[in-house]
């Protein structure tokens, strides 16, 4: 049985191989669609890249934009 955080670490590899065949920034709605992530899990990968420093992320309310640093 996979642990919620394997499966954490497996969303943000995903969210980074998206992002990386991307040449600009993805809203999150982007990512979801591309990704196919329930959202629990698109957030919480999201966060996973974010603690690590690995993604820029701006906007604002509603749309929030994310790109590889």
């Amino acid at each position: 049985m996979v642990s919620f955080m394997e499966n954490i670490g497996e969303a943000a590899g995903d969210i980074w191989r998206v992002l990386e065949e991307n040449s600009g920034p993805l809203t999150t709605t982007q990512i979801k669609n591309r990704t196919e992530l329930p959202v629990n899990l698109l957030f919480a990968g999201i966060g996973w890249l974010a603690r690590e420093g690995k993604v820029n992320i701006s906007g604002s309310g509603s749309k929030i934009e994310l790109s590889l640093k």
